[in-house]
C-alpha cells in the first residue's frame, strides 16, 4: 500500500519531489525545534513573536551552515547533512535509513527513493513558496504561531501577553545568542561546568598589596593564565574528553576515572591564574576603582553566588529524577518507598526554598533581556512558592505545580550562568584582546600539573 501510494505520487509529481520532501521534513523538524528553543527562550522574558514561520526559516539557514561545516559526517546522518539534489542517483544510502521507531511499520526513506527512480520520472522543482496557495497567508501564520506557543510551550498569547513582529524578536534572540557565546579557541574550557577561581577578594588583596609594596610580577600572572590558552590547552581539553568517555572495561574506568579526576583537580587553579591576570590588567594604569575592574569583580561575585544555588538544586534534581522514574513503573510502593519519596520532595521543596530567599537579594548585572539592578527572584521566579506538602497526602496536582517551578527555576538559573558568563569573557577579552591568539610560546604544562 506504501509504495503504490508512492507510485501514484510519482506520477503525478515525477521521482523527485517526494524524496526531496522527505529530505526537507528530517531537516525541517531540527529546525523546528531550534526555533521554538529560541522562542522558549524569548518567552521567559515576556516577549513573544507573531510569526513562528519566521524564525523556523532563520533556523534552517543556521542548520544550513551549521551542517556546512561537518568535516565527515556519522553515516546516520550523512543524507541528512548532504544537499538533496534532483536526479538518478540514489540520495538516502542504506547506512542512513530513517531509525525512527514511530516508522518502524513505513518503509524507510531509501526504500521510498528506490522505489520512486525505478522507472525515473525528471520534473524541474518547483521553487515558489508554498505560501503562495493561501489567500490570508498573514492571518494563517499568525493563527498557528498563537497555536504553537500554546501546544509546545504552554503560553496562551493574549491578555498581557500580546506578540510582537517576527523580525523584532528575531533580533532579541541574535543578541542573547552572541551574549552566551564561546570562542572556539577556548575548546569548551568553560562548557558544561562551574567555575570555581576559589575567594576572589582574597586574591585580589594579594595583588593590591603586592602593587602597594611595589612587589608585583607581571610576568608571573601573564605566563599562569598564557597556561591555559592555545596549544597547551587544546592538550588539556583534547585529555578531558578522552577521560570523559565511558570506557569499554573495569580497568579503563579505573584508569579513566583516576585520569578525570586528575585533571578536574587542576581547574580551580586554571581559573585562579585567568581571575589574577585579568584582575591585575584591570586596574594596571593605576586606577583601582576602574569601571573594568569593578564589572569584572561584579560579574565574578555573580557567577559564584548563581553556581551556589545550582548546587544546592542540582543534588535536588537528580534525586527527584531517580524517584520519578520509580514511579513511573506503576506498582505500589511499600511504606518505607513511600516515606522515601516524600523526603525527597520534602528536601527539594526546601532547596527551592532556600534559592528563592537568597535571590530575593541578590541583583541582576547588565544582561541582554533584564532590567539590571532588579533581583534573580524576580526573573527566576516571580510568582509565589508553592506552600510545602501534606505529608499526609502527596497529590499529583501538587507534584506537578512544584516540578514546573523547580525545574523553571533550575533552568532559569543555569541561563543567568551563562549569560554572565559569557559577558564576563568578552569583558576579559576586551582586557587583552589578543588573550586567545598570542604568538607566545606558552609552556605545555600547566602549573602544578601532576597527572599523565
Amino acid at each position: 500500500m506504501e509504495f503504490n501510494a508512492d507510485l501514484h505520487a510519482v506520477e503525478l509529481t515525477g521521482s523527485d519531489a517526494l524524496i526531496s520532501a522527505l529530505w526537507k521534513i528530517d531537516r525541517g523538524a531540527i529546525a523546528f525545534n531550534m526555533a521554538m528553543n529560541d522562542l522558549a527562550s524569548l518567552a521567559q522574558h515576556g516577549k513573544y513573536s507573531d510569526d513562528i514561520y519566521f524564525h523556523h526559516a532563520e533556523a534552517l539557514k543556521r542548520l544550513a551552515k551549521a551542517l556546512e561545516k561537518e568535516e565527515k559526517a556519522p553515516p546516520e546522518a550523512e543524507a541528512l547533512v548532504k544537499p538533496y539534489r534532483y536526479g538518478k542517483e540514489i540520495h538516502f544510502h542504506q547506512e542512513a535509513a530513517s531509525k525512527v521507531s514511530m516508522w518502524e511499520t513505513h518503509p524507510s526513506n531509501r526504500e521510498r527513493e528506490i522505489n520512486s527512480k525505478r522507472h525515473y520520472l525528471p520534473v524541474p522543482p518547483v521553487k515558489r513558496p508554498a505560501w503562495e496557495l493561501f489567500q490570508s497567508a498573514t492571518f494563517f501564520r499568525q493563527a498557528i504561531s498563537r497555536n504553537a506557543y500554546h501546544e509546545v510551550l504552554g503560553i496562551l498569547l493574549g491578555l498581557g501577553k500580546e506578540p510582537v513582529p517576527a523580525a523584532e524578536i528575531h533580533q532579541l534572540i541574535l543578541e542573547e545568542r552572541e551574549e552566551v557565546k564561546q570562542e572556539d579557541r577556548y575548546f569548551g574550557f568553560y562548557s558544561d561546568r562551574m567555575i570555581w577561581p576559589g575567594d576572589i577578594h582574597a586574591l585580589a588583596r594579594e595583588i593590591d598589596q603586592a602593587a602597594a609594596q611595589g612587589t608585583l610580577d607581571p610576568g608571573k600572572f601573564k605566563a599562569e593564565a598564557l597556561a591555559w590558552t592555545g596549544e597547551p590547552l587544546q592538550r588539556f581539553m583534547e585529555r578531558l574528553n578522552k577521560a570523559s568517555k565511558v570506557p569499554e572495561s573495569r580497568s579503563e574506568t579505573e584508569k579513566s576515572k583516576k585520569e578525570l579526576d586528575g585533571l578536574f583537580a587542576l581547574l580551580p587553579a586554571g581559573d585562579a591564574a585567568i581571575f589574577r591576570y585579568f584582575y591585575y590588567l584591570s586596574g594596571r594604569d593605576g586606577d583601582g576603582a576602574s569601571e573594568k575592574r569593578l564589572e569584572l569583580l561584579k560579574r565574578y561575585d555573580f557567577l559564584l553566588s548563581i553556581q551556589e544555588h545550582l548546587k544546592i538544586l542540582n543534588p535536588a534534581e537528580f534525586e527527584i529524577h531517580v524517584i520519578l522514574q520509580r514511579l513511573q513503573m506503576g506498582r505500589e510502593l511499600s511504606s518505607s518507598e513511600a516515606a522515601q519519596v516524600m523526603q525527597v520532595f520534602e528536601k527539594a521543596w526546601d532547596a527551592l526554598r532556600k534559592v528563592a530567599m537568597d535571590c530575593d537579594s541578590l541583583v541582576l548585572p547588565k544582561l541582554s533581556n533584564l532590567k539590571e539592578d532588579e533581583t534573580v527572584r524576580s526573573f527566576i521566579l516571580p510568582e509565589d512558592l508553592i506552600p510545602p506538602f501534606d505529608r499526609n497526602h502527596l497529590a499529583g496536582e501538587w507534584m506537578n505545580r512544584f516540578l514546573r517551578q523547580f525545574q523553571e527555576v533550575l533552568e532559569k538559573l543555569k541561563k543567568l550562568h551563562y549569560k554572565n558568563l559569557g559577558s564576563l569573557l568578552r569583558l576579559q577579552e576586551s582586557l587583552d584582546p589578543e588573550f586567545l591568539g598570542r604568538k607566545e610560546k606558552a609552556p605545555l604544562r600547566h602549573p602544578k600539573e601532576t597527572t599523565k
